[in-house]
């Protein structure tokens, strides 16, 4: 093979890897970890299209990164006993940085927005009562609509001290570690209004301060659609608490 041969084959190469593969940069949030945003996510021995199964994974579920590159839509986790496989990206809380931007408007928490997601920003600092403090974030959007609480209280957190209607119970939410940050992560329909909530509680180290991010679709956007409802997961699952902040 002469050098133009090997000169045209190189270029091959790089312009097909270009295609099909890219580098992981952008945010998980979970220091080398992400999260599954999807019911019943295939894990697959490679990154090839049609590759075998090796498992299925659940909603929730958090891995480790393995590889440092997206190839065909799938990133690589060591799942268990040292073995690793591939899920699709769009099923788990990754997300790259071109097309979202970080919002770090509210002290100690910082989160990731999609870009081209437009709201008003509107900060309430609520009555004090005999529970604590709170401060309210608004990001105002008719067709998804983000709330955030910042709470301090007199007395720790406890998921079963918030007052709940009959439907919604301490067993709506599921205790998760987060990025080193205790959590609890929840849906569901509210029983008053109509429109469907998607909260996550994150808790601060001396566990009397926290943030409650709730996503809220209205009632006349219903039902939600799957692309939607992975979005605001998305959005959830990028925020951090910054625990060196007060």
């Amino acid at each position: 093979m002469n050098r133009i041969e090997i000169l045209i084959l190189m270029l091959l190469i790089f312009t097909f890897s270009g295609l099909y593969s890219e580098e992981a940069v952008g945010r998980t949030n979970f220091g080398e970890s992400i999260i599954i945003i999807n019911t019943n996510v295939t894990v697959y021995r490679n990154s090839k299209k049609g590759s075998s199964i090796i498992k299925m994974v659940n909603f929730l579920d958090i891995f480790k990164i393995k590889g440092s590159k997206i190839i065909n839509g799938r990133i690589e986790i060591y799942i268990e006993n040292g073995r690793s496989g591939w899920v699709n990206v769009s099923e788990t809380s990754y997300i790259k940085n071109l097309g979202w931007k970080k919002f770090d408007k509210i002290e100690g928490l910082e989160l990731y927005l999609p870009k081209e997601y437009k709201y008003n920003f509107k900060v309430s600092n609520l009555p004090e009562n005999e529970s604590g403090r709170s401060t309210q974030y608004d990001f105002v959007n008719p067709n998804l609509y983000i709330k955030i609480y910042y709470c301090e209280e007199r007395k720790e957190f406890n998921i079963t001290n918030l007052y709940f209607e009959d439907t919604i119970t301490e067993d709506t939410f599921k205790k998760m570690l987060i990025h080193q940050t205790e959590a609890y992560y929840g849906e569901y329909k509210d029983p008053i209004e109509g429109s469907y909530v998607l909260d996550l509680f994150l808790i601060k180290d001396d566990r009397k301060k926290s943030f409650s991010i709730s996503i809220i679709f209205p009632y006349f956007t219903l039902p939600v659609n799957y692309e939607k409802i992975i979005l605001a997961r998305k959005i959830l699952f990028s925020s951090r608490v910054l625990h060196g902040i007060q």
